[in-house]
């Protein structure tokens, strides 16, 4: 078999299918691809009860898709039916955050309009291997992906285990195993996954924080494990380093640390500081950033006090691979030492600076604390304003 396409075609250069006959070598090779199907329930009745409403709201929200949400979200928009659309994305949670985007513009739009005029969505999505031209994905899965669609009531979201697998649970949505479900001319039942909207997205962060338990709570601390995609060394140091500090720090009674686990789900996500640090509920971020250098490990750890948005501590420490995989790591404990210090010394900052009702329980907690351990008298003047 020829393989002179798979050496001279990028993948951005879609083929054009040919106008004479199909030509199944002119399609782009089998590749890993996030297949998104989305419909329209009871589209024929909602046609029936006002045709030009519904042609006219499906063209706005598929212009929507295609202009906006897609391209957000690492995806593109292949082929609509009328009532449908068929989507590829990169990676599965980019798929989902579009898919949740897109149940929410449609059910804003179905706002003073009666039920039958309304227009609902339901969503299947897979990952799968497919071919493609620039008009049609093809594959078993492709078809897979259309089949699951019809498992999903009004306004759902149902995936396969391929897509739930690269799921965070709470982070990419609420996510409810539906069990084997049978198919239409499949004759092996299909294991399917219900994921609801995370409606985190679309709360505003300062009800939600009205909303908080004032009990008194201690601040909450996220350490960011560093990546390498490179370096093996760099990602073994980078995992060690962010369990010996959460090792550390989690013994200050002050201090209540995120897991590991939980926050290398999202520190890989290109994520602002502050959408970080909402969703991890943190108000402090540690990153670290490795190095190796004349066969010493450098290491350079940054401390952001979430709710200002800016760093409080950014500090470089050397030593050796073998140093910091000890029981007793000096250098590891000198860092959080020095974490520990500049978050003392931040909270002090915040209760002299800010009147108490609006100091939060935890800030309030840890500054005093940190100034029980203080004889200078002027640390705890705080200037009476007239």
């Amino acid at each position: 078999m020829s393989q002179q396409n798979s050496n001279t075609e990028s993948p951005s250069a879609v083929p054009e299918p040919s106008s004479v006959a199909f030509d199944i070598y002119s399609l782009l090779p089998r590749s890993q691809r996030v297949v998104l199907v989305c419909d329209v329930v009871e589209s024929v009745r909602w046609m029936e009860h006002d045709e030009d409403n519904a042609i006219t709201r499906w063209s706005q929200f598929a212009a929507a898709v295609r202009s906006r949400i897609a391209p957000e979200h690492g995806g593109e928009v292949i082929k609509s039916t009328g009532d449908g659309l068929m989507m590829e994305f990169q990676a599965a949670p980019g798929a989902i955050a579009a898919a949740n985007a897109m149940q929410k513009i449609a059910s804003e739009g179905n706002d003073g309009f009666a039920p039958e005029r309304q227009m609902h969505l339901r969503i299947g999505i897979h990952q799968t291997e497919a071919r493609r031209d620039a008009h049609d994905l093809y594959g078993h899965g492709v078809n897979l992906a259309a089949r699951i669609t019809t498992l999903a009531g009004p306004g759902e979201i149902i995936v396969t285990p391929e897509v739930r697998d690269h799921l965070t649970d709470s982070l990419d949505g609420q996510i409810e195993d539906m069990g084997e479900c049978y198919l239409k001319h499949l004759s092996e039942p299909q294991r399917v996954y219900r994921v609801q909207t995370n409606s985190l997205e679309f709360l505003n962060l300062k009800q939600l924080k009205s909303h908080v338990n004032l009990d008194v709570q201690p601040i909450t601390v996220a350490v960011l494990p560093f990546a390498s995609s490179q370096e093996v060394i760099l990602r073994v140091a980078g995992d060690a380093l962010a369990d010996g500090l959460i090792s550390h720090l989690s013994k200050t009674q002050e201090l209540r640390l995120i897991s590991r686990l939980t926050a290398n789900s999202v520190s890989q996500r290109n994520w602002s500081t502050s959408k970080l640090a909402a969703f991890l509920q943190a108000d402090y971020l540690i990153t670290t950033q490795c190095w190796i250098l004349s066969g010493k490990l450098l290491v350079s750890n940054e401390l952001i006090d979430a709710p200002k948005d800016t760093v409080v501590l950014n500090k470089r420490y050397s030593l050796s691979m073998d140093e910091l995989l000890a029981v007793d790591c000096p250098v590891l404990l000198e860092m959080a030492s020095d974490l520990l210090s500049s978050m003392r010394n931040a909270e002090i900052r915040r209760a002299k600076t800010q009147p108490l009702p609006k100091l939060e329980s935890a800030h309030a907690l840890m500054a005093g604390v940190a100034l029980m351990h203080r004889t200078s008298r002027q640390d705890f003047y705080v200037p009476m304003k007239s």
